[in-house]
């Protein structure tokens, strides 16, 4: 049989030039995807003839055939000569038969005897908790048993955390939903899917491609927040009137487009009248000189000349993408806060293009986008509201 793929060696990985070792990196998970052939078959031979040391022949020995076998996650292809994986996920060997499993345990906590995990397969699971420095990967979901300080975690599918996030550089990254039961001190939150925050959240960052909803206690302190959806928590804010800013019913990509175009803008803006006037100055200059004007001093008038058609195209663009921005955000108002316990003072709510700071302490309140009065407004809720409120999962 041959080997296509080698199994994991556990080990650190050299870096760089100079030969530098990271010892984060072991290699201990060798990831393949569906549909990769992993061993072939060698035929059998009728062996060849030889002699021995005397000169004597010895006959040749004929080979055996022995079919392939393979583990789990794999398959025979049809004439029996290689084995091919049946999913995307990691792979082992086990009793000399090629496997893929698309699923992988950490029992302990992600550290230096673990090192960094990438994995492309359906679901991660880890039973202790991701150390400051280490990173975990995976094309699925995973399931943390306990927290993360200090590190990141990027899920393809969701991720799911039994525990609190702690750390001015932890990250979270999910193309799915998003479960925490708490974090705090400047942790950075990104997910396509809806937010589930347990507890509280205190000076935290969040993208959110859906809604954010409360599981418990559900508390919102200082920080920013950008939802596409609607907010669903017990308080919002703080009594120190922490600041603390949410935006509901914008996307995100959207908005960063937007900010980005908003800085970019002006500085192509002021090239482009940069380079008018350049071209003004040096028409000018030569008109006066006629012949004398030098060749140096063309060349850059061509090429300002050159240059200036494509600048004003690109702002006209990028004025035109700018303004259409501008009515999708204008457009999106049709999401709300809704506070089932307390919405504190100093609270910086944004509702489409608008924005309103709360001065009042509220109950049950609601914070929405009033169509006739085109304002947010902040009102009490329904008994029918009120009997939606989130609960623990």
């Amino acid at each position: 049989m041959k080997l296509y793929v080698r199994p994991a060696v556990s080990g650190p990985t050299e870096i760089g030039k100079r030969g530098r070792i990271d010892f984060r990196e072991l290699s201990n998970i060798v990831n393949v995807t569906k549909g990769l052939v992993l061993a072939e078959k060698i035929p059998h031979t009728q062996g060849t003839p030889g002699k021995n040391v005397l000169g004597q022949e010895i006959p040749a020995k004929s080979g055996k055939d022995r079919s392939l076998k393979g583990g789990k996650g794999v398959a025979l292809s049809e004439d029996g000569l290689r084995i091919v994986a049946m999913l995307d996920g990691k792979f082992v060997m086990e009793a000399d038969r090629p496997g893929v499993y698309d699923e992988h345990f950490v029992n302990s906590d992600v550290d230096l005897s673990v090192g960094n995990v990438v994995f492309g397969g359906r679901l991660l699971t880890v039973g202790g908790e991701v150390m400051p420095g280490f990173h975990l990967k995976c094309r699925g979901d995973i399931e943390l048993g306990k927290g993360i300080n200090s590190s990141s975690v990027m899920a393809g599918g969701n991720l799911r955390i039994h525990g609190g996030v702690i750390g001015p550089h932890a990250v979270l990254r999910a193309k799915g939903d998003i479960y925490v039961d708490f974090m705090e001190n400047d942790c950075d939150v990104e997910a396509l899917g809806n937010f589930y925050l347990g507890d509280f959240a205190v000076q935290c960052r969040a993208r959110v491609g859906g809604s954010i909803k409360s599981t418990g206690k559900g508390a919102i302190i200082g920080g920013r927040y950008l939802v596409t959806g609607s907010v669903y928590l017990k308080e919002l804010g703080s009594e120190a009137e922490v600041a603390t800013e949410i935006q509901v019913g914008v996307q995100p990509a959207l908005l960063k487009r937007k900010h980005q175009l908003d800085e970019e803008l002006p500085i192509l803006s002021e090239k482009v009248n940069e380079s008018i006037k350049n071209i003004s100055s040096l028409e000018k200059m030569k008109k006066e000189q006629g012949k004398a004007f030098s060749a140096a001093l063309q060349e850059r008038l061509t090429q300002f000349k050159a240059e200036l058609p494509g600048l004003t195209q690109k702002v006209e663009s990028m004025s035109n993408e700018a303004k259409e921005l501008q009515e999708a955000v204008d457009q999106m108002v049709n999401e709300s806060i809704f506070v089932y316990g307390t919405l504190y003072p100093g609270v910086i709510v944004r509702i489409g293009n608008l924005m309103r700071q709360t001065t009042t302490e509220e109950e049950r309140a609601v914070i929405y986008f009033d169509q006739e009065a085109q304002q947010i407004m902040i009102r009490k809720m329904t008994p029918e509201e009120a009997a939606e409120e989130p609960k623990k999962i």
